[in-house]
C-alpha cells in the first residue's frame, strides 16, 4: 500500500494532539511542567554545538551530585569483568550523553524537518525498505537506548509510523509529549492501549516502533524469566505474539549519539523470529538486545530498573522504592 494511502487507515485525531495551551493548563501545580517545556522550547534555537557542549556540561554536574544507586547497581550486574574504575568511567560516560539528550529535546520536538535530516541520519534503510516491499508489516525490535525518541521522529519524517510510549502523570506533560513526539508526521499509541487498531494498521503498511525490554508492572501482564547479561530476567511474552499477529519482520533499531547528532541504525530483519516458544523467543529477544548494547554501553537507559521482578518473588536489588 502506498504511504498516502496508509495516511487514512488510523483516525490521526486518536493518536497525535496538538502543543498544549496555557489556559488549559494554568494551574499552579502545572507551573514546574511549564517551566520544563519552556526551557525546551528555547533550547530549540541553540546551535547543534552549543546544544552539545551544555549537554555535556549538564551531565559533568549530574554525575558529580547524583546520589542514586541504580545506574551504578545495574553496571556492577550486567558487567562483572569490569572494575570499579572503568565501571565509572562508564557511568560518567553516559550521564553525559543523557545531557547530550535533554538538550536535544528542542530541536527533537520542536525543530523543523530540514535542521533534523542534517541532524539525524538513518542507516541501513535498505533493511527496512525491503522488508516493506515484500508486503509484510514491520515491528521495530527498539532497546532503551537514551536516544530512541529521537531515532523514532527521524523515522516517522519518511514512513507512515506507529509509536509507542507511557503516559506520564501529568496531563499537560502528557499533551507536551505527545504533540513532540507526532510534530513531523508520526502517530502514537499508549503503552496500554487497546492495540487492534495498531495491529490492523501494520498489516496495511505502517511501521511500529516498539521498546519490549521493560520491566513488567501489572500482575496481569504476561512474561517468562530469560537470560540477560546472563542475569533471569522478566520479559514480556507480548512482542513475540504481536510480531506473529501481525505477521511482521522484526527489524532491530537504535539511534547512537554522534559528534554531529544522532544516526539511526537499522539491522536487517531476525530470522526464525518468533518460533512461538515463550521462553525461546523471550531468549532471543534479550540476546539481540544486549549485542546491541555492547557496541555502545554508555548509551543504554542505566538509569532504569530493569531487574526489579525477580523468580520466584525474590527481593528487588533496587530496595523498596
Amino acid at each position: 500500500m502506498s504511504e498516502a494511502g496508509t495516511d487514512r487507515i488510523m483516525d490521526e485525531d486518536l493518536y497525535r494532539s496538538p502543543p498544549p495551551r496555557l489556559r488549559d493548563f494554568w494551574q499552579v501545580r502545572y507551573w514546574p511542567g511549564w517551566m520544563v517545556y519552556g526551557m525546551c522550547r528555547l533550547s530549540a534555537l541553540l546551535p547543534h554545538r552549543l546544544a552539545w557542549w551544555l549537554g555535556v556540561l549538564a551531565g559533568e554536574v549530574a554525575f558529580h551530585v547524583h546520589r542514586g544507586t541504580t545506574i551504578k547497581l545495574n553496571l556492577s550486574m550486567c558487567f562483572p569483568e569490569l572494575d570499579d574504575a572503568a565501571r565509572e568511567r562508564l557511568r560518567r560516560c553516559y550521564y553525559r550523553n543523557a545531557g547530550r539528550v535533554f538538550m536535544a529535546l528542542g530541536f527533537t520536538w520542536f525543530g523543523s524537518a530540514r535542521r533534523y535530516r542534517r541532524l539525524c541520519v538513518i542507516k541501513g534503510r535498505e533493511h527496512l525498505d525491503a522488508a516493506r516491499r515484500d508486503g509484510r508489516g514491520v515491528l521495530f525490535l527498539v532497546p532503551h537506548f537514551l536516544a530512541l525518541e529521537s531515532g523514532g521522529i527521524r523515522i516517522q519524517m519518511d514512513y507512515p509510523f506507529l509509536g509507542l510510549y507511557r503516559k506520564p502523570r501529568n496531563p499537560m506533560l502528557h499533551q507536551a509529549l505527545r504533540a513532540g513526539m507526532t510534530h513531523l508526521g508520526g502517530l502514537v499509541v499508549e503503552r496500554y492501549e487497546n492495540l487492534r487498531p495498531v495491529i490492523k494498521a501494520v498489516r496495511e503498511g505502517y511501521v511500529f516502533y516498539y521498546l519490549p525490554d521493560q520491566d513488567p508492572d501489572r500482575k496481569q501482564d504476561d512474561f517468562v524469566f530469560a537470560p540477560f547479561f546472563g542475569i533471569p530476567t522478566a520479559t514480556y511474552t507480548a512482542y513475540a505474539r504481536l510480531a506473529r499477529l501481525m505477521n511482521a519482520a522484526v527489524v532491530p533499531v537504535t539511534t547512537v549519539i554522534t559528534p554531529r547528532g544522532f544516526e539511526v541504525r537499522i539491522e536487517a530483519p531476525l530470522e526464525n523470529f518468533p518460533v512461538g516458544n515463550d521462553h525461546a523467543d523471550a531468549a532471543r529477544l534479550n540476546a539481540v538486545i544486549e549485542k546491541m548494547i555492547r557496541l555502545v554501553p554508555d548509551q543504554y537507559f542505566w538509569s532504569y530498573r530493569r531487574f526489579k521482578t525477580r523468580p520466584d518473588g525474590a527481593p528487588s536489588p533496587y530496595g523498596r522504592k
